[in-house]
């Protein structure tokens, strides 16, 4: 982020808005220094006249920070797995989330792996992978079948399908 702040403000500025989308209460999000040679993020609530250094910041939001960090930074990986980036989000913020990898730098993967009803639901079919162990192998496969069952499970909703063992994924 230090980086990001000193080189490319303007993806930092994208990742501190998005933030905030997120995170109503955030001002801003600093870079601090401290130590020569430390660098350190805070953010700026509106209701504190005190910024709170990252070591205080709720798990969630460091979680979206890190998040944000990938989506934006021209040096992430080209393939990002996250296991259940759900947890310890509000849903509202999942949703931004979701949308902030959809439209972020186009040349990134992301591979959530989830069990999480809301999560699939803010995807599109052509997005999911139903991963099962059947008789000692792991096998992933799209979401088919006929137009009309893929128009069904959208009109479900694709976590309540999941949930109800029309997609497959479910403990036999």
């Amino acid at each position: 982020l230090h980086e990001l702040y000193t080189r490319h403000r303007g993806l930092f500025q994208e990742i501190e808005s998005t933030l905030q989308a997120m995170v109503p209460e955030i001002k801003n999000l600093m870079v601090a220094t401290g130590e020569p040679g430390q660098t350190y993020v805070e953010v700026l609530e509106e209701t504190s006249p005190f910024p709170v250094p990252a070591w205080s910041l709720a798990d969630g939001i460091l979680k979206l920070l890190g998040l944000l960090t990938l989506v934006y930074s021209p040096g992430s990986p080209e393939l990002v797995c996250m296991e259940e980036p759900e947890n310890f989000l509000h849903p509202h913020a999942l949703k931004i989330a979701v949308d902030a990898v959809r439209s972020g730098r186009k040349e990134h993967q992301f591979i959530f792996s989830t069990h999480s009803p809301l999560l699939l639901d803010l995807m599109d079919v052509g997005e999911i992978r139903v991963v099962e162990k059947t008789k000692g192998q792991t096998v992933a496969r799209k979401i088919s079948g006929r137009k009309d069952l893929v128009a069904a499970l959208k009109s479900l909703g694709l976590g309540e399908a999941w949930y109800a063992g029309h997609i497959g994924g479910i403990p036999g």
